[in-house]
């Protein structure tokens, strides 16, 4: 709650008017009472992990402090991945995962930094987290350190990441840059309206042959945004050179961009309190996932059997199989959906697209993803006391100048929404009746009332 609505909430309801700093010394002791201490909470991080690590075993938790010569150890980094998580991706999600991070706003302010994979519904599925102090090479690697420890080789599991930058851990696995970020760099330089829809047109080629036409056609517009483009690997942005092994040809981080955005009342709150919060948004989302699918009745999960019936099934009608004179059936392998030309021979054959589809996106499998579960934690008085030392809270860094409160906008959001109307105004000033400024900030000589006009009232 605002102490602007703290403030109506107590005039509406009790008919009494407070102060500003009344109202914000008594938020600030709610909070502390409901959501708890920001400075004791630190204290507090290391029983936490063990009672979370003993109603679900197997799963990991990590954390580093920074030791000090004559006080308490500094809270530095935390990493969590529940077991239900690990054991959810391995047994049915495809191994794509997507790596990300975004600003926690709390008192001590930090990172969060996420491993998020995909079901086979389509759904995101949140691997890991740790927080972290801040968003750089050094703790990346630590972090996807912890996670080469808990998911194995890349070599044996065939893992895949995606990010807005190439990352320096896992070097035999397959890296996608998301192609959202390339845009927004690409736009910053150059503005052609042709130029910028060339690079979603490279992105989404299939085929190699097309994708060369397509940087072809960039090139004969401009030969600098033809230059910016060929610098990037096309292994790590264009379909036509994705790695076939987890089967989904994703060119965006959408699934981590969907997780920050669900936690975003989260990241404002105390470690513990954001921590456990975490823990209960992935709790719920699995059961409700698992409860919505256990009425699913069919071989596909939900959303695949839905794009193959409305997209893939209406287009296959367009053309039509014709028989070579060979009597011999040819197993061939389809990239876990089957396209519109390959569900024409099928029908044609008598066969089922359905039995064509890869397991990946079949609700065995889906049912697989949630067959585990996040166990509930106790309250802090059942949590078993560790012998060592508390931990203090990290040291808080602050900009010499006043904090900013507006989010800084974004130079390129214009671009990605050309269509979207914004609404606009401007202010009255109810002194002079100017636009542009308010009535305390009005230096002009007040507007003449006509007579009989009173402040407040109006003719009807």
């Amino acid at each position: 709650m605002k102490p602007k609505q703290a403030m109506e909430y107590v005039v509406q309801d009790y008919n009494i008017q407070l102060s500003g700093k009344m109202i914000s010394r008594a938020l600030k002791a709610s909070r502390e009472e409901v959501i708890g201490d920001k400075g004791a909470q630190n204290g507090k991080i290391r029983d936490y992990l063990m009672e979370l690590h003993r109603k679900n075993p197997g799963s990991t938790t990590r954390l580093n402090v920074i030791p000090q010569p004559e006080s308490l150890p500094l809270f530095d980094r935390l990493y969590i991945s529940s077991d239900a998580c690990k054991k959810g991706l391995i047994e049915g999600c495809r191994p794509l995962i997507g790596l990300d991070g975004c600003f926690l706003k709390g008192y001590y302010d930090g990172q969060l930094l996420s491993a998020v994979g995909q079901d086979g519904n389509n759904h995101f599925f949140v691997i890991a987290y740790a927080v972290v102090p801040n968003e750089c090479k050094d703790t990346w690697k630590w972090f996807l350190t912890q996670l080469q420890h808990d998911l194995g080789d890349s070599t044996e599991r065939g893992w895949n990441f995606i990010s807005d930058q190439q990352k320096d851990i896992f070097p035999r696995a397959f890296h996608r840059n998301c192609v959202l970020h390339i845009w927004k760099n690409f736009i910053e330089q150059f503005k052609d309206q042709q130029t910028k829809q060339l690079v979603w047109d490279c992105a989404r080629c299939t085929t190699e042959i097309v994708f060369k036409a397509a940087m072809e056609k960039l090139k004969q517009i401009s030969v600098l945004a033809w230059e910016y483009l060929d610098r990037f690997d096309p292994a790590t942005w264009s379909k036509a050179f994705f790695s076939p092994g987890p089967m989904v040809d994703n060119i965006t981080n959408n699934m981590c961009e969907v997780w920050n955005a669900k936690i975003v009342a989260y990241r404002g709150k105390p470690i513990l309190t954001m921590c456990e919060d975490l823990r209960c948004y992935l709790m719920r989302k699995m059961a409700a996932h698992k409860k919505k699918l256990e009425k699913h009745v069919g071989a596909l999960a939900p959303v695949q059997q839905k794009r193959l019936d409305d997209f893939i099934k209406p287009k296959s009608h367009n053309w039509k199989a014709i028989w070579d004179g060979d009597s011999k059936r040819v197993l061939f392998e389809v990239h876990c959906m089957p396209c519109k030309h390959a569900v024409v021979a099928m029908s044609k054959m008598g066969l089922r697209p359905e039995d064509f589809v890869h397991k990946w996106l079949t609700m065995e499998v889906v049912r697989a993803t949630y067959s585990h579960c996040i166990k509930p934690v106790n309250s802090e008085e059942y949590w078993v006391q560790s012998n060592a030392p508390n931990t203090l809270p990290p040291p808080i860094k602050r900009a010499a100048h006043r904090p900013k409160m507006k989010r800084r906008s974004d130079p390129v959001k214009k671009e990605m929404n050309p269509n979207k109307y914004r609404k606009t105004f401007q202010v009255t000033c109810l002194k002079c009746g100017q636009l542009g400024h308010y009535y305390k900030t009005c230096t002009n000589a007040p507007q003449r009332r006509r007579e009989g006009q009173r402040k407040g009232l109006c003719n009807l």
